[in-house]
Parts: C-alpha cells; sequence; structure tokens
C-alpha cells in the first residue's frame, strides 16, 4: 500500500516536470517570435510629403515595416511603401511631380482638339447647368491626373486584390458621405482606394467604391493608428501631422475655416491614437498648407530631420528586433512599361458612343503599347471635354496579356459661360454663350455665341462627332486609325462691324462692314494638333458709309466652297513658349449676287505659320510668315485680302491678316506676304517683353507680289504682357514705314 502511494507521488511530480517543460518551451518558442511593427501615416495634404523624408530615416536604421496604413496623403505614401517602393523612389516620384496640374485636373492647352483651344482661351466664367437650374460640382475636380498616376504607379498589383496579401499588409480610410461612418479599406482596387481616402469635400468629387459614396477619411480618423494596431502590429510607429487648432482669431479665411469645419470630428480621436504609439513622430510643417505642394522638398526634409531626433529610439528598436533573427528584406516592385492587351472593354458609356471614344483614343486591340501611349490616348479623349473622368483598370487574362477595362463618367452638364475683354479697336466686349453636349444626337456639341459691344457678333454652330471610320486602315495610318472625317456640322455667323478707312496717314471715312455666314462642313481631327475641315456656304458681305459720301455701298453674296487644315501645339495662345501653328487654307468663291452687276468666280489661298522656340531659360524667337492671294479676272474689293492691326484679327475672316504698325484693316489688295520675327523675354513667371519686327508687301497680282521690291512694307512693334486669369494683358507700341507717328495699343482678355 504505501509502495502504491508511494509510485503515485512520483508519478504525479514526473508529471506535473513535463507539463512544466512543455510549458517553457511554449514560452520560449513564443518570445522568440519577432514583433511585428505597425507604420501610421496621417493625412495632411501637402504636409503628408513629409513622410517620405521619415521613410528615409527608418530605412536609414534598419526599422522594418510589417504592417502600414494611412489616410489621405497618408494612404498615397504607405501605399506605394506596402506595394514595395523604396523611400527614395517615393521621393522621386512626388519631386518629378508637376503638382497644380496633378491635383487641379487642369489641362495643358497641348492636350486639348483644336475645336477645343478655340473655347479654351475665350471664357472667364463658367457655370453648370441641369434642365433649367444652375448646378454646383460635388468638388472642384474629379481626380483625373490623380488616378492616372495611380494606376500607372500600382499597375504591378493591379490583380491583387486582398491588401494583406502586399509585400506590406497595406490599409487605408475612407469617409463614407451619406452615413458618416469610417470605412476601413483593405480590399479591391488598390488606385480607387486610395483615391477614395484622399477625397478632399469640395476639393474632389466623392468616389463610388463597392456600393458606398466615399470623401476624405480625415473626416472620421486622420491618424489610424488604431486600425493598424488592429491588423496584429505589436509596436505602433506613428508619423502625426497633426490637425490644427485653430482660434476665433484664426478663423478670418476660407481655408482656416474649411479644415477647422471639415476635421472638428477627428481630433479627439487623433489624440487618442496618439497614445497607442510606441514612437511618435510629429515633423515641424506648422508654417506649411495643405496646398503648399511647391514646398515638395522642404516638406520631405522637414520629415527626415524630425525622424532623425527620434534615431536613437529608432536604432535601438532596430537593434532589438534584429536579435530574433535577420530580417527579411520586401522584393523591389517593377513598374510597367508596356502592355499586351487582348480585349478592350468601355464602362460609363451612356450618351457618348464607343466608336467616338475609340477614334480619340486609338488603342490597337490586340497589341502591345506603352504606358504613355495608353494615357495620351486618354488624355486626347478627356480633352474633348465630353468626359468629367477616364480611367482604366486592368484584368489578367493569359500569363502575357491582359482585358483593358476604359472606365469613364461623361459630363453631364451643361454649360452657361461668360467672357470679356477690351482692347484700343474695339473698347470693350462682353461675351455670352451656351454650350450644351449630347443633344438629339450622341456625342454632339450646339454652341452659342453672342458678343455685346461695338463689334456685335453671334455665331451658333451644331457638331456632331460620329466616330465613323472605314473598314480598312488606310496605307499612311500606320498605328491605328483615327477615322476619316468623322464630324459634321452646320454653322451660322453674323458680324457688325465699324472701319476707319486712312488716306496718307489721315481718317478718310467710317465705314459699316457687315458679314454672314450659313454653311456645312465635315472635319476630322488626325490627332489634337492637327484638324481638317471642309465645307460649303453661303455667304454674304455689306459695306456703307456711315456718313453720307455718295459713295455706292459694296454688298456681295457668294457660295464658298473651301478645305483648311490646323496644325497648333502651342502651350498658350498669346505668349507661347514651346509649340507651332499653322493655318493653311483655300476657297473657290462663285458670284450669287453682286450689286454691281459684274459676276466673278474667284479661288483664294491663304497661309499663316509660326514656330516657338527656346534660346535659354528666359528668351524665345518666335519665326513667322503669312500670305494670301486671291485669283480671278474680277476679285470685289470685300473678297480681297485685308492687312493691319495688331490682334488675332484672321478670327473675323479668313482674308484678314495683322501687321504690326497699320491701323486694323488698313490696306487692301488682291495679295500679300509677311515674313516676321519676335523676340520675347520672361524675366518673371507669366511676365513677357516682346520685340517684332516684319517686313512685307501687297501687290494686285503674284508678278507684281514676289518679282518686285517696290513698296515694301516694314513693321515694328515693343510690348509687355502679361498672362493673367483673365487672359492676356498686353500694351505696346507699334510703327510702320506707312505710320509715322507711334500707335499704342493696349488689349485684355482673349480675343473672341
Amino acid at each position: 500500500m504505501v509502495f502504491q502511494q508511494t509510485l503515485k507521488k512520483h508519478l504525479f511530480i514526473t508529471i506535473l516536470i513535463l507539463l512544466c517543460s512543455f510549458s517553457v518551451f511554449a514560452q520560449q518558442k513564443k518570445t522568440n517570435k519577432r514583433p511585428t511593427v505597425g507604420l501610421v501615416l496621417s493625412g495632411g495634404g501637402a504636409k503628408g510629403l513629409a513622410h517620405i523624408g521619415v521613410l528615409k530615416v527608418l530605412e536609414e536604421a534598419g526599422v522594418p515595416v510589417d504592417f502600414i496604413g494611412g489616410t489621405s496623403m497618408g494612404s498615397i505614401v504607405a501605399g506605394l511603401y506596402a506595394i514595395g517602393y523604396s523611400a527614395y523612389e517615393i521621393e522621386q516620384i512626388v519631386i518629378s511631380q508637376d503638382w497644380v496640374s496633378l491635383l487641379t485636373d487642369q489641362l495643358t492647352r497641348t492636350n486639348l482638339s483644336v475645336t477645343e483651344k478655340q473655347d479654351y482661351d475665350k471664357f472667364i466664367l463658367s457655370v453648370p447647368v441641369e434642365g433649367y437650374r444652375l448646378k454646383l460640382p460635388s468638388g472642384l475636380g474629379a481626380g483625373q491626373n490623380v488616378s492616372l498616376l495611380l494606376s500607372r504607379l500600382l499597375l504591378p498589383v493591379a490583380e491583387v486584390n486582398d491588401f494583406s496579401g502586399f509585400p506590406r499588409p497595406f490599409l487605408c480610410v475612407a469617409t463614407d458621405i451619406v452615413t458618416g461612418e469610417e470605412v476601413i479599406i483593405q480590399q479591391g482596387y488598390l488606385p480607387d482606394a486610395i483615391r477614395a481616402s484622399m477625397a478632399i469635400p469640395t476639393v474632389f468629387t466623392p468616389v463610388k467604391y463597392n456600393g458606398r459614396l466615399l470623401v476624405d477619411g480625415g473626416l472620421v480618423n486622420n491618424f489610424p493608428a488604431d486600425r493598424v494596431k488592429a491588423m496584429g502590429a505589436d509596436i505602433i510607429i506613428g508619423v502625426n501631422l497633426g490637425l490644427k487648432e485653430y482660434t476665433k482669431q484664426d478663423l478670418e479665411n476660407l481655408a482656416a475655416v474649411l479644415e477647422q469645419s471639415l476635421f472638428f470630428h477627428a481630433k479627439e480621436r487623433n489624440k487618442e491614437n496618439q497614445e497607442l504609439c510606441n514612437i511618435l513622430i510629429s515633423p515641424k510643417v506648422y508654417s506649411s498648407s495643405a496646398a503648399s505642394f511647391s514646398d515638395v522638398r522642404e516638406l520631405i526634409l522637414a520629415g527626415e530631420e524630425e525622424a532623425r531626433r527620434n534615431i536613437k529610439k529608432l536604432k535601438k528598436l532596430a537593434d532589438s528586433l534584429k536579435t530574433f533573427g535577420s530580417i527579411q528584406q520586401i522584393a523591389r516592385v517593377e513598374p510597367y512599361d508596356t502592355l499586351f492587351v487582348k480585349e478592350i472593354e468601355y464602362e460609363g458609356l451612356e450618351n457618348v458612343t464607343e466608336n467616338f471614344l475609340q477614334g480619340k483614343m486609338r488603342i490597337p486591340v490586340p497589341g502591345k503599347f506603352s504606358i504613355d501611349k495608353l494615357e495620351e490616348g486618354i488624355e486626347r479623349a478627356f480633352g474633348t471635354q465630353f468626359f468629367n473622368q477616364i480611367t482604366y483598370k486592368t484584368e489578367q487574362v493569359s500569363t502575357d496579356s491582359i482585358k483593358l477595362t476604359i472606365r469613364v463618367i461623361e459630363t453631364s452638364n451643361d454649360l452657361i459661360r461668360v467672357g470679356g475683354r477690351f482692347d484700343s479697336q474695339f473698347k470693350a466686349q462682353l461675351l455670352l454663350n451656351v454650350t450644351l453636349r449630347n443633344k438629339l444626337v450622341k456625342g454632339s456639341k450646339f454652341v452659342l455665341d453672342i458678343n455685346l459691344g461695338q463689334y456685335p457678333r453671334v455665331r451658333a454652330e451644331y457638331r456632331i462627332n460620329t466616330g465613323w471610320k472605314p473598314r480598312k486602315k488606310p496605307l499612311f495610318f500606320k498605328e491605328s486609325n483615327p477615322g476619316i472625317l468623322p464630324n459634321f456640322g452646320m454653322h451660322v455667323d453674323f458680324r457688325d462691324i465699324k472701319l476707319d478707312y486712312y488716306e496718307r496717314n489721315e481718317l478718310a471715312g467710317n465705314y459699316r462692314y457687315q458679314y454672314g455666314i450659313v454653311g456645312a462642313f465635315v472635319s476630322t481631327s488626325i490627332s489634337n494638333p492637327f484638324y481638317l475641315q471642309a465645307g460649303a456656304s453661303y455667304e454674304f458681305s455689306f459695306l456703307e458709309s456711315i456718313i453720307n459720301t455718295g459713295e455706292p455701298s459694296l454688298n456681295n453674296q457668294t457660295f464658298d466652297v473651301y478645305g483648311e487644315l490646323i496644325y497648333d501645339s502651342q502651350d498658350h495662345q498669346v505668349f507661347p513658349m514651346e509649340g507651332a501653328f499653322a493655318h493653311i487654307w483655300s476657297d473657290l468663291v462663285s458670284d450669287a449676287q453682286i450689286s454691281t452687276n459684274r459676276p466673278f468666280d474667284i479661288n483664294r489661298v491663304g497661309m499663316r505659320v509660326q514656330k516657338t522656340l527656346r534660346l535659354t531659360e528666359h528668351i524665345f524667337i518666335q519665326p513667322y510668315a503669312k500670305s494670301a492671294m486671291a485669283f480671278g479676272d474680277t476679285v470685289p474689293p470685300l473678297q480681297r485680302m485685308f492687312l493691319g492691326g495688331n490682334m488675332m484679327f484672321h478670327k473675323i475672316g479668313r482674308n484678314i491678316y495683322s501687321f504690326s504698325g497699320l491701323r486694323f484693316m488698313e490696306r487692301m489688295d488682291n495679295g500679300f506676304y509677311a515674313l516676321g520675327l519676335r523676340l520675347r523675354y520672361s524675366p518673371f513667371r507669366n511676365h513677357f517683353i516682346t520685340m517684332d519686327h516684319v517686313t512685307g508687301k501687297m501687290a494686285p497680282n503674284s508678278r507684281q507680289l514676289f518679282y518686285s521690291i517696290d513698296n515694301m512694307l516694314y513693321g515694328f512693334g515693343l510690348s509687355y504682357g502679361y498672362s493673367s486669369i483673365i487672359g492676356p494683358i498686353e500694351i505696346g507700341y507699334y510703327q510702320s514705314n506707312q505710320n509715322v507717328p507711334w500707335q499704342v495699343f493696349l488689349n485684355i482678355g482673349y480675343w473672341f
């Protein structure tokens, strides 16, 4: 009995020892597992660029990042870091960006089609309307350029829908604008997720994501340390840019009021999340605003400097983590340069035809092409102004090919637009415009312009973009078929101009010139700079003396068949620093009725070309040439070429050309030529000093024009100009060998 008790006792002790051994072994095994590190990047607009400086120091110190999350700008940096971009690579990306263009959806003039360029350069104010009511947009921009950049940078993980599958598991935070709830995004399409997290209300339009309407996550959780900790992070490193506490005295400007009202409820959450951080880094960026994107390098440096103040803590953490074994290196992400597309799909098309979009984008399917070519196609289509946003998404369909989905949000609003200008010739002018899209026919555009002032004008045009193209690709289009004459339309134009007539430098009379046209045309845009148009029209022109001098009035009624080519790659209409412009035209004019009973049939040709070349950072030259000639036995005065003036008077009529030092339409003859050179100096941004010299001649026929140097014309001009938000402002002094006194010319606003 005693033996049995002793045996039981020893057996119990043995089992107890074994259990303790297993427990100690398990604890030791658990202890040997390296603690995980989570990195939290707060929102803050431009101030969020400081995160990059912090990342540089973290890499230098050898601190691993196992989980990462962010809000708004923090989500952009966090997302790039999560998929394998290094701190240096992210730094190079942000330094190379034009942030004003990127964040404002600002279309550069070169990305617009020729027809849109003509409208782009006229209006000061545009107001969207829907039905019969004004409609304010849900944001200043749809994030078009940001979305394209994110799609390109994040293309290597386009197929990964679970963000925990990234080299560094990732989340970002957005806000459901309908319910006000916080939305934690850990799955889906990464570019859309980040775009939603940074959709600052009133600045960017909301993003539709998984059935919800999302805006900036900073409204509810600007510093999501709690969410990163919930991912499984044992140690939290937080980079907090803070939410400024405004006093009553501070709230005297719109930016301060907007920030205070948007992030009022997030401030308490921000303080709570700071308590969760083991290491908290707060870059000193208080002097910068959320819009300080011109200070990219300074903001990155501010983040780096503040992180270095914590370098001892960071190195101590890194050293302690190394005791658990070597830290696995994150594989570098390989950005994509080209795509092989097997099929293409379009989403969101309702009022615009698929042919129209295809014709603008010109993506060869199936085919291989660069990301640059894809973005150029998107920019061409976006430049038509039929879309608020065009983005893309890829889906792998085989080991070496993808399905490309083009996602569009169409322009749903019509526009009422206003333009204004003043110049020494026509005084004050007001332009009222109505632009309607997709009325009666998909892909159509109706424009009505009403000019009020000394130079009244009414113009209406209805244009249909059919997107039609022939079944077989023409030989001269090697890469893709843009379509042959895919557009057609009708237009009506009426103008009423008062003219001064000079003889021997003296005012000899005042005339009223009226001009009207009703016509139809077909056209195509081979590319954004190139535009071809051919048409037929009925035209009438009428000239009479305002003061009854007994002179007979001139009344022409004609049928006109014409063709023209326009090339416009200039970055600015009035003060280009790069690009070229060319307008070449020809028409056949037949007499419909003429008051002097002298019927006529004439042919006219004309051209105007100019090219801007950069000599230095601030100095540009612009050689230019123009010439036109009317051929026929009898060329009525109103069908001849007119020369004179300092503005873009060719917009009044094809046969009206400017010439420095001559007054508006001062000279008239069957033909002319002019060769000139402008030297332009830009001492500061948007400021221009221009010197212009031109040599030319007018004559009744080509022989006298080109085979004689008699009666040459010389003109000279010197002007100062400023490119303002209301258009160009320019004052100049001009003289020619025909006019002894200097002329002073003032212009404010775009010509229309």
